[in-house]
């Protein structure tokens, strides 16, 4: 990955961003899924591992999430999945409309490629959940209580505390 690859997944970041009416805690990732026209199904998977995938079909996108994980682990999941979809610009990607029946996911990662594309979708994600401008502004409302900002955000605390040490905000 190149040195910039966190400022090019902001940019997408923000892009999604301001297709929402509202920008404040939790961020609708339901709103974002209807506004890019992507069906959201909740399934059980054949493998319990598996948290969720994004599915290009004739109708269009679909997001598939495990449904018997909490909705912290859903919500995560959908944004990752997003994250997917706009950083591989598969909603305009020629090339990516042919191969309509992929899932385009891989777990555990199969080659670097596949690794890097599941990092910037993880940070996607986190972005996505936890804009830093509201967590800055929350993390003083709260007096810097990781609990709260969890559930402020409707994240785990575990990904919200990962999101505070990257923002330089706390450490464990």
């Amino acid at each position: 990955m190149n040195a910039d690859w966190k400022n090019e997944v902001q940019k997408k970041v923000d892009q999604a961003l301001e297709q929402l009416k509202k920008l404040a805690p939790p961020i609708s990732i339901s709103e974002l899924v209807e506004k890019n026209n992507i069906q959201l199904l909740e399934v059980v998977f054949d493998d319990p591992n598996l948290s969720g995938a994004i599915k290009r079909t004739e109708e269009g996108f679909k997001i598939f999430v495990n449904a018997h994980e909490p909705l912290t682990r859903k919500r995560f999941t959908i944004a990752h999945e997003l994250g997917h979809f706009f950083l591989e610009d598969f909603q305009t990607n020629q090339e990516e409309i042919t191969r309509t029946e992929d899932i385009f996911f891989r777990f555990p990662p199969e080659t670097p490629s596949d690794k890097t594309r599941e990092v910037k979708a993880n940070y996607f994600a986190a972005c996505l959940l936890m804009p830093s401008f509201l967590i800055k502004e929350f993390w003083e409302i709260t007096r810097r209580d990781l609990q709260r900002m969890a559930d402020f955000f409707l994240v785990s605390e575990l990904a919200m505390g990962i999101r505070l040490e990257e923002l330089g905000l706390w450490e464990r």
